[in-house]
């Protein structure tokens, strides 16, 4: 039996629902462990057996951006508790986690300043999209899902970048890395 804070380090906002930890194997049995602070765990294992769990699975965007576009009702949410802000970058020294809202644009966006040490962003940033995603937040597609049926070397231009097709153009930042030969209509990127 186990007790999930006497062996794992849970993230900050594991404290009020459970964090669940998956196998990126499909043959391992259990492929799944739910902890929960304060809450035992119990695992059965044979000798020598090992277990491989990721709380990142399935996989969310890397490497780590220090601006994740999120739903606008996502960015008045934390914006209004600001202790989960709080909670998330007092998890990871010298890091600052903000909301930018664009009432203009109709977006919103949670910047993390990590002050340019990977190490934070990365720690930082598990912890914000694991946030996210208990919310419903969706990370961009990928680039080949996002272009498919176009061919691999085809290249627009989004602006101030280039990308295969317009719809990968945004890269999780919406109407505003949508420019170039492409434009935001209906809430996506065309061409």
């Amino acid at each position: 039996r186990l007790e999930a804070t006497a062996v794992f380090e849970l993230p900050p906002h594991a404290t009020s629902k459970p964090l669940v930890l998956r196998s990126p194997f499909a043959d391992q049995r259990p492929g799944r462990l739910e902890l929960r602070p304060g809450v035992e765990a119990s695992i059965t294992l044979a000798p020598f057996d090992v277990l491989v769990f990721d709380t990142a699975i399935p996989t969310f965007p890397w490497p780590p951006t220090e601006l994740l576009e999120v739903d606008p009702t996502i960015g008045q949410r934390l914006e209004a508790d600001q202790r989960l802000l709080k909670n998330l970058a007092d998890a990871v020294p010298e890091v600052t986690v903000t909301i930018i809202q664009r009432r203009e644009e109709g977006t919103a966006a949670v910047s993390i300043d990590a002050g340019g040490l990977r190490d934070n962003l990365a720690k930082a940033y598990r912890n914000v999209v694991s946030l996210l995603e208990e919310w419903g937040w969706q990370p961009p597609a990928p680039e080949a899902d996002l272009c498919k049926g176009w061919p691999e070397d085809a290249r627009v231009s989004c602006g101030g970048h280039n990308a295969r097709c317009c719809a990968a153009c945004p890269q999780g930042h919406g109407k505003v890395w949508c420019n170039g030969e492409c434009e935001w209509v209906d809430g996506e990127c065309r061409l």
